[in-house]
């Protein structure tokens, strides 16, 4: 009966484990996304503060041609 137990118990925690696994490996998609969208909005930052520095300069240069 102690064995039948014990292999009851056996089961249960790798089952646990099991679960904890998976929801390690969705934790882990999600925090992957998460970092490419992030990436993909610091780069798109950088992209639109380049932009707005060549208007400003362009502007600046127009505004010294006047």
């Amino acid at each position: 009966m102690e064995i039948d137990k014990l292999t009851d118990r056996h089961n249960q925690l790798n089952d646990i484990i099991c679960k904890r696994k998976m929801k390690k490996k969705d934790y882990d998609k999600t925090i992957e996304q998460s970092e490419t969208a992030y990436r993909k909005i610091i780069q798109s930052s950088h992209t639109l503060l380049h932009m707005l520095k060549t208007e400003v300069q362009s502007l600046n240069q127009q505004n010294s041609d006047r």
